[in-house]
Parts: structure tokens; C-alpha cells; sequence
């Protein structure tokens, strides 16, 4: 799951009859939670295509198809299933609004 919180807090200053200064503040993930949104599911690292096709180094014969959950032939792909991309970290946004 995903989940992240954000706040916004503003203040507002009457500096006349029609002038108003605003002083904004917004705080993007607050418990800075930089939990996983995507993990590498290239189980090989072969494109399966009919053009190209992998082959031994030593022998020149192609490889067979891997499949995942085969224990005889395990993942090619060195980063298979990990995480590779993550939630934004906490971000803070200062601002000021005059409005008249």
C-alpha cells in the first residue's frame, strides 16, 4: 500500500482596509515515508523477441526460455524483484500571497 500525509497552514495579516498579506506554508509526505511504488519485474535480462535470441558464450547454443519459479535456471537479471523506484521525500514550500 500507499499511503503519505500533506499540510497546509496559511496566516493571514491585515495590513489595511484592503490589503491582506498571506504567509503560506505546505509540507508534502510530513512522516517522510519513502515507501516502495514500483519493483523490477524483468525476470531476464533478454528481450523475448523472434529476432534476437540469447546464446551460450561457451558452446553458441541458445538458451531455452526462463521462466520464473524454474529452480534449475534462476533469474539473469540481477535487480530482479527489488525495488527501484520510491514515494518523494518530505518536501516544504514557504510562500508568500499580498492581495489588495
Amino acid at each position: 500500500d500507499e499511503w503519505e500525509a500533506d499540510l497546509h497552514l496559511g496566516y493571514l495579516i491585515r495590513l489595511g482596509a484592503r490589503l491582506e498579506l498571506n504567509l503560506l506554508l505546505d509540507m508534502f509526505n510530513i512522516f517522510n515515508r519513502q515507501g516502495e511504488t514500483y519493483r523490477d519485474t524483468a525476470y531476464t535480462d533478454f528481450y523475448e523477441e523472434p529476432a534476437y535470441q540469447p546464446l551460450d558464450w561457451v558452446t553458441g547454443v541458445p538458451y531455452e526460455s526462463i521462466e520464473p519459479g524454474d529452480v534449475e535456471r534462476p533469474p539473469t537479471n540481477p535487480i530482479w524483484n527489488a525495488p527501484v523506484f520510491w514515494q518523494d521525500p518530505r518536501t516544504i514550500r514557504l510562500g508568500v500571497r499580498l492581495s489588495f
